[in-house]
């Protein structure tokens, strides 16, 4: 376990799940621009979100609550 980031001296790991590309990528782009904020995984559906989630270990995950394939109440 990385302690470091739990006690904020490290890198926040961000995913995001959003259906709607242009809106995905926008926001990748803005949270990639902040300091000590890293985007490890993005996609657009909910299955491909669950397997992120699980390969990646992201700190923070970002969803749209609709997406396709499972929706983010089921993740």
């Amino acid at each position: 376990m990385n302690y470091e980031r739990m006690i904020g001296m490290g890198t926040i790991r961000i995913c995001v799940a959003e259906r709607e590309e242009d809106q995905r990528l926008a926001l990748v782009e803005k949270l990639s621009a902040q300091q000590g904020i890293t985007v490890v995984g993005n996609t657009g559906n909910g299955m491909e979100a669950i397997r992120m989630i699980e390969e990646l270990m992201p700190d923070v995950f970002v969803c749209n609550i609709i997406l396709p394939m499972c929706d983010a109440f089921f993740i």
